[in-house]
């Protein structure tokens, strides 16, 4: 990590926030994918399954209430009675072909529901066949043995051949909603789990980040105000530590202990200008002996205040 230690510090705040940033970004594209995944499954869960199952179950209602309407006419002798029944089940007949034409919608994109209503709506042509060929002409003419032995025999046969095709896509409709309703549980424990999962990750790397931001920029800008605090007070005997950084710190350190040099310098030619005045007093005159050491004295309080 030398490199990160030696770029400029903003651009090591631009590469910490980045990282927050990247982080951030990752979450929300990881909880828009999961959304998504989970949208689509409950789109088809709740838009082509369930009312799929709800077709199913209302069709083989009014399969159920043709066959009673179908009875009621073998036993009854009026014709107005059978005219308003037959009525009703041209009716049911509207009814369970508009069922039928809805699941057939519904169903369109999976194989295995156009195949079982394919033969459920073939099955069905051949119950209303027999029904209105042979069954509804033998009652309307009164034979209503002839058309209870029809209706027990091969409308009946058609009837269950339904009924069974019926069953077996409602069982398959729930069988998928069973799948679908699974699989949502799992995405949105994938999801909860990639959230956890990343949020932990970004945790950890944003207390690395602060901790490491820390010891590279706050802990050498204490040192350094420590040194110059020192410095203030007149202490020249600071050591400011050298930095192979080439940041702005680095920088700072440089400059810092090249003014304590300078300063240690300045001093000592002090000195040693006072040692040369004072040396020079034993041949100077009284007068000039009391000036030169009044000189001295001020020079040796400067000293004092900033001592090596």
């Amino acid at each position: 990590m030398k490199w990160f230690v030696n770029i400029s510090t903003k651009s090591k705040l631009i590469v910490g926030f980045g990282v927050m940033i990247l982080l951030i970004i990752i979450v929300s594209i990881t909880a828009y994918s999961s959304i998504a995944r989970l949208h689509k499954t409950l789109v088809k869960l709740f838009e082509i399954e369930v009312p799929l199952s709800l077709e199913i179950v209302k069709s083989r209602t009014a399969m159920s209430m043709e066959r009673m309407i179908l009875a009621r006419m073998i036993e009854m002798d009026k014709k107005t009675d059978l005219d308003i029944l037959y009525h009703d089940l041209k009716e049911n007949d509207k009814e369970i072909d508009e069922k039928i034409k809805k699941f057939t919608e519904l169903g369109s994109s999976n194989q295995n529901y156009r195949e079982l209503i394919n033969q459920l709506s073939a099955k069905r042509k051949e119950f209303l066949n027999s029904r209105d060929t042979h069954t509804i002409p033998l009652i309307y003419a009164g034979k209503n043995s002839e058309a209870r032995k029809y209706y027990f025999g091969t409308q009946f046969q058609h009837y269950e051949k339904m009924l069974e095709l019926s069953t077996s896509l409602s069982k398959m409709s729930e069988e998928a909603d069973q799948v679908l309703m699974h699989s949502s549980g799992n995405k949105v424990r994938e999801a909860l789990l990639a959230f956890g999962i990343i949020g932990i990750i970004g945790i950890i790397v944003g207390m690395v980040m602060v901790l490491y931001l820390t010891f590279i920029i706050a802990n050498p800008i204490r040192q350094i105000s420590r040194i110059a605090e020192r410095i203030a007070y007149g202490d020249l005997t600071v050591q400011v530590p050298s930095s192979q950084r080439t940041d702005e710190l680095g920088a700072l350190f440089m400059s810092f202990g090249m003014m304590v040099e300078s300063q240690k310098m300045i001093t000592r030619e002090i000195s040693d200008a006072v040692d040369v005045l004072a040396e020079n007093t034993a041949r100077e005159g009284e007068t000039d002996l009391k000036r030169l050491n009044s000189l001295a004295q001020k020079l040796k309080g400067l000293i004092e205040q900033y001592k090596i």
